[in-house]
């Protein structure tokens, strides 16, 4: 077989598993209802008076998800690297919206492929009211996880500026019940899990973002935000799970969000690139 041959039967066998550079998701309508989004902020166990009337932004990732599935491709065993939300506005809960999305990167790896995707959510006047950046691994065993070296530093001392917003403790009912309607065998199924090189299965990406999300919110509602989580450890369907925050110099925002493990260690970080607030003081 020729070099070029070889290449491109390479390059068939690698978008078998996944869409191309290039693709673009057809634009789909969405609505986030009152009712939908409180069942999955319980499951995230995030209060659905956090975010009132409006639509919490992390679970657009679930439609990002959805889009990728109506496409026909097969998000078995996805796990996130990072992502990105650059907000502009916040829609309302029950607003007609449409999602929009494009792959931006598709690159083997030694483990699976490496995926960048960006998705838009535009309202009824197709104006931008967020856009969302994903990268992660499809295939991923924990060797493909990223390495040690880009965990975040944390001081240890009280007095570093870190104050615990929350604690949980996930069950698989929760896991279930935040996306099982989405998919991914990784977060339901043990034998998966197994597969993939995990010993049980895994909290959704998305459902970490909603949670590392939920302090910007506590107390008032953000007019527009920039944030980058990065997702550093893989977080167990049983696991206890501590939330932590750090506010600006100024103390009249936050600047970055961790999840902790039970051994305190990172397990996604989340940092605040820019944001800004609305008048409106929401009830505790």
């Amino acid at each position: 077989m020729s070099t070029k041959s070889s290449i491109q039967a390479a390059s068939e066998a690698v978008f078998v598993r996944w869409a191309p550079e290039g693709f673009k998701y057809p634009v789909r309508p969405i609505v986030h209802s009152a009712q939908w989004q409180a069942e999955r902020l319980s499951a995230s166990d995030v209060s659905h008076h956090v975010h009132g009337d409006v639509a919490e932004a992390g679970l657009f990732g679930l439609d990002c998800f959805d889009s990728m599935v109506q496409a026909g491709l097969n998000i078995d065993g996805y796990i996130f690297f990072d992502q990105t939300f650059t907000v502009s506005r916040l829609p309302a809960l029950g607003e007609q919206l449409t999602i929009e999305g494009e792959v931006c990167g598709v690159l083997p790896v030694k483990r699976g492929l490496f995926v960048d995707e960006t998705f838009t959510v535009r309202d009824a006047h197709a104006r931008v009211c967020l856009t969302t950046r994903l990268r992660g691994i499809v295939d991923v065993s924990t060797a493909s996880l990223p390495e040690v070296h880009r965990m975040p530093v944390r001081d240890s001392a009280p007095e570093d500026g870190w104050r615990q917003v929350a604690s949980k403790t996930l069950t698989p009912d929760h896991v279930r019940r935040f996306s099982e309607d989405v998919g991914n065998d990784l977060h339901f199924d043990p034998a998966a899990a197994a597969r993939y090189g995990f010993d049980a299965p895994l909290a959704q990406g998305v459902m970490s973002a909603v949670y590392l999300l939920s302090p910007l919110a506590m107390g008032r509602m953000p007019a527009r935000f920039d944030v980058t989580i990065d997702f550093l450890r893989p977080i167990y369907w049983h696991s206890p799970v501590t939330l932590w925050a750090r506010d600006t110099a100024q103390s009249d925002s936050i600047s970055m969000v961790q999840t902790r493990d039970e051994a305190d260690k990172v397990t996604a970080h989340l940092s605040v690139r820019s944001l800004s607030y609305i008048n409106k003081k929401l009830s505790p």
